[in-house]
């Protein structure tokens, strides 16, 4: 009899033109996997609540049917498939073989405790041709505890097929919505299949034993590629994001990659690769934030926040397909802000040689790092640039950019170009220029860093124009560079910061970086007027400490002797220090004297710590007293 009522349920539910029909378990079909096969095209499978085990719950099959499998409480904690999965007696819960599309729906349960012996412990999506892929739509579900050796939660692959014939490949949407894939011991998800294709969309990855998603294999070769909207990858044991393969085009986009073990994102291409990273926030993981060190890989980060990682905030080659960095903020990394790692580009010579490849960053913030904001010490080829412009690099604990591009072959040409930039109050010199290659600096702000505005250590002498060096402490205009602070309108000017932020550095109205008050007529530096000129504070340290200044030094010229006055805003151990153009100290005034809050007032005779008159020039006054230093010049004639 209850054959019978089995077989006449068949029938009607598969006749032409039949509604819709609901089939519920266990009430009316005692497994899902009876209830799958006897449902139809456009039917729904309704699961009560509960624990669902044993043979017919586990290793679900659609059959390449249009039907959806939900839950009745749309609840996946209260709705569970356990496969009860082993290396003895592997199962996993659901694979999808047979084309299914957007019409295999499965939502609101959990998958838990699958095992494959080879990909997608939890969930296996599968193509049997190179171009196809299973896409169902996985929504609002759970996929955890579950392993294999490849995507222990959740595998997306098809068949490996030469020759690929990419015009083919089908444009695909959003297998997983709203999904967490989380506890697995391995992989969260692997993408391995040659379609274009939005894997997840609101989805979290997170507490996976391995990265917490990979895409590999030889990609798509197609515009829209592999795409993730909205997804956090978090905690993960491995990468929150891997990357690896040949002609992948691939898209992450409003993503959080936070706290994983491994690196935020990390992409090991084999060739020829085209990733973006746009509005993602990559933060507080323990093996960098980015990391794209192969030459065959263009990489573009927009508008992104790369912050507290342990290491490099990026690291990427700047040769070969180049970087693009777009309106992003690297900001208090342990390592660099970004860095180039020192990677040689050999393979990539002929194709930067013939297209000219330029690695781009522009508008972007680099602050607060550990090491260097922008560390370059790599290898480029021929024709290749690295354009900087419009940026702010500031606070990081060496030096704010140091240039050390050496040319993979010899006869390389144009290499790195500095423009409308700021680079201000970090730890080290300003920029450190070490490389054979040309350079040039322009229209850019140089001031407030510890060490020397700019400095050379080896190699050419860049061309610089329309640039202000002002107030460093190691000195401004200084070796090489002496004489071009004459010349090409570059100034030596305060520029008079507002404050008004840490990393702003806007200007004050009158200050002579803005564009109507300089010989070059354009804005000196990344940001333009931010304030009047009531502001109190001068030079770039001054506002941090109002009071704690120097005077105007009276007379001045001095012939020779000058008397020195400044204010404390409260009582200071203080030291009083003349240095030369070059930076060298030549007389120390006072070295650490305590002195009460208010005015104080001492002499300089014109003459050397030595005691030797000193030679007729101009010479940097520096007062630093309680945490805080302001400058003047004094011009001593004879």
């Amino acid at each position: 009899m209850r054959g019978f009522a089995l077989t006449l349920a068949f029938c009607l539910c598969c006749a032409p033109g039949a509604p819709a029909a609901t089939l519920y378990v266990p009430s009316s079909y005692h497994t899902i996997q009876l209830a799958l096969d006897l449902a139809a095209p456009g039917d729904t499978v309704v699961l009560a609540s509960g624990v669902y085990r044993g043979a017919g719950n586990r290793d679900l099959d659609y059959n390449g049917k249009a039907i959806t499998l939900r839950s009745v409480s749309g609840d996946p904690a209260l709705c569970i498939i356990d496969c009860e999965g082993s290396e003895v007696s592997p199962h996993r819960g659901f694979r999808f073989h047979s084309q299914e599309g957007s019409g295999s729906v499965l939502e609101g349960v959990t998958v838990r405790n699958g095992y494959a012996a080879d990909q997608g412990g939890g969930i296996l999506c599968w193509g049997d041709k190179p171009n196809v892929v299973a896409t169902p739509s996985i929504r609002r579900c759970r996929i955890t505890r579950c392993q294999a050796p490849r995507g222990a939660g959740v595998a997306v692959v098809n068949v490996d097929v030469w020759p690929l014939a990419f015009a083919q490949a089908k444009a695909i949407t959003a297998p997983l919505t709203d999904c967490l894939v989380d506890s697995n011991d391995g992989e969260g998800i692997l993408v391995d299949a040659r379609v274009s294709l939005t894997v997840a969309v609101g989805c979290n990855f997170t507490g996976n034993s391995g990265h917490g998603g990979v895409v590999t294999g030889v990609g798509t070769g197609n515009p829209g590629g592999i795409v993730f909207t909205d997804c956090q990858f978090t905690r993960n044991g491995g990468d929150g994001f891997h990357h690896i393969g040949d002609a992948t085009r691939m898209r992450l986009s409003g993503c959080v990659l936070d706290d994983n073990a491994g690196r935020g994102f990390a992409s090991d291409g084999g060739g020829d690769e085209v990733v973006r990273l746009q509005e993602c926030v990559i933060r507080r993981n323990g093996g960098g934030g980015v990391r794209s060190p192969d030459f065959d890989v263009a990489l573009t980060l927009a508008d992104c926040k790369i912050s507290g990682n342990t290491g490099s905030g990026i690291l990427a080659t700047l040769d070969g397909y180049g970087l693009q960095m777009l309106r992003c903020q690297v900001f208090d990394n342990t390592g660099h802000g970004l860095t180039d790692g020192g990677t040689a580009a050999r393979r990539a010579v002929a194709r930067a040689a013939a297209s000219g490849w330029i690695s781009r960053i522009d508008s972007c913030l680099v602050a607060g790092n550990g090491l260097r904001g922008i560390d370059l010490t790599g290898w480029v080829a021929p024709g290749a640039e690295v354009a900087i412009t419009h940026c702010t690099v500031s606070r990081n604990g060496k030096e704010g950019l140091y240039c050390g591009l050496r040319p993979a072959y010899p006869g390389a040409g144009r290499l790195l170009r500095l423009a409308s930039s700021t680079v201000a109050v970090n730890g080290d010199a300003g920029i450190i220029f070490a490389s054979d290659l040309p350079c040039s600096l322009s229209a850019t702000l140089v001031a407030a860093n510890t060490g020397a505005g700019i400095w050379r250590d080896v190699g050419a002498v860049p061309v610089i124009s329309c640039t202000d060096i002002f107030g460093n402490g190691g000195g401004d205009w200084l070796g090489e560079f002496v004489d071009q602070a004459a010349l090409r309108s570059n100034l030596a000017l305060d520029p008079y910061f507002c404050h008004s932020a840490p990393d702003e550095f806007a200007l004050r109205a009158d200050s002579p970086c803005l564009p109507g008050a300089n010989a070059c007529a354009v804005l000196i530096g990344a940001r333009g007027k931010g304030c009047d000129t009531s502001v109190v504070g001068v030079a770039p340290d001054d506002a941090r400490s109002p009071g704690c200044r120097l005077l105007p030094v009276y007379p001045n010229p001095a012939n020779p002797r000058t008397a020195i006055a400044f204010d404390l805003p409260a009582p200071a151990r203080v030291r009083l220090v003349v240095y030369d153009l070059a930076g060298r100290p030549v007389r120390r005034l006072l070295d650490g004297a305590s002195l009460d809050a208010g005015r104080h007032e001492t002499a300089w005779d014109g003459r050397g710590d030595s005691g030797r008159n000193l030679a007729t020039g101009t010479y940097l006054c520096r007062l630093e007293a309680g945490g805080f230093t302001s400058r003047t010049t004094i011009s001593l004639v004879r």
